[in-house]
């Protein structure tokens, strides 16, 4: 298993399902919508109520979607 699906097993594993609220604000770029996530048992939770683990963890996600879409593709040349 490379770092990239060791990512992705914790992104599965340990956050809640993440879902935008474009309507409410018009946007889709994730640091300006209203982010909202789903526990498994169907519990709404704002980004503010995740653990300090979890916060850290969808960081490191939206680093590596920044890098891969917008920014210098450092992790696309680490896959090669």
């Amino acid at each position: 298993m490379d770092w990239y699906q060791a990512l992705l097993t914790r992104v599965y594993e340990q956050l809640p399902v993440i879902t935008e609220d474009v309507q409410a604000s018009g946007n889709v770029n994730a640091y300006n919508s209203n982010s909202r996530f789903i526990t498994q048992k169907g519990k709404i939770l704002k980004e503010n109520q995740l653990t300090k683990k979890q916060k850290a963890l969808l960081h490191d996600c939206r680093l590596v979607q920044y890098d891969v879409t917008a920014g210098k593709h450092y992790v696309v040349k680490t896959m090669k």
